[in-house]
């Protein structure tokens, strides 16, 4: 298993690196918020349906991977393992974050008042195939990665209540190493073919 060095390397570090959600009760963080952060978060609503969507993406990856008898079978599994244990789990958290801080502002009761279970099937399970094979999903993955970096990192430079700055700074974090554990399992995939 060519892979699974780089599945547990990159996820103990995760192991170790946890951070606190506060039981994802967000309400006295809010009420100390200015307008500005208040702003930043409504405007990361959508990000947070995103992050809810890892399962569906991990279903997509899974589901490319067992229609056709791909060379490095073996290699793609091994990620599926990666996303399935420690991708998944902390999307999902920084979803629930996104959607308990979002929820605090509007002083909604649970996540699931504003989370459009619609919009999420359409537009991350059914809607269109981005992808026809699993390589390109692999760097589709890699792609986002970089990107949900990017936009924490600026969400925690716009932002000013120190909390929330910690906050945007440990999803940052996490989303930064899954994009090293995906370069990874593709530049060990990338040796394998050659």
């Amino acid at each position: 298993m060519k892979g699974l060095d780089v599945v547990m390397h990159w996820a103990t570090i995760s192991e170790n690196k946890k951070w606190s959600t506060n039981n994802y009760n967000f309400k006295e963080l809010v009420s100390e918020l200015d307008d500005n952060d208040k702003d930043i978060i409504k405007s990361m609503f959508r990000v947070g349906d995103g992050e809810l969507s890892g399962p569906a993406m991990t279903l997509k990856l899974y589901e490319l991977c067992s229609k056709d008898n791909y060379k490095h079978m073996k290699l793609f599994y091994e990620s599926l393992l990666y996303a399935m244990n420690v991708i998944v789990y902390e999307e999902i958290r920084h979803g629930l974050v996104l959607k308990e801080l979002y929820n605090a502002i509007e002083e909604k009761e649970t996540f699931i008042d504003n989370v459009n279970s619609d919009y999420i099937l359409e537009n991350y399970i059914i809607g269109k195939d981005i992808w026809n094979d699993p390589y390109k999903a692999l760097i589709s993955f890699l792609i986002g990665e970089v990107t949900n970096t990017i936009i924490y990192r600026e969400a925690e430079k716009q932002s000013n209540h120190p909390k929330l700055k910690e906050i945007f700074k440990n999803i940052s974090a996490d989303e930064k190493r899954h994009m090293m554990a995906w370069r990874d399992l593709s530049r060990k995939l990338c040796d394998e073919s050659l």
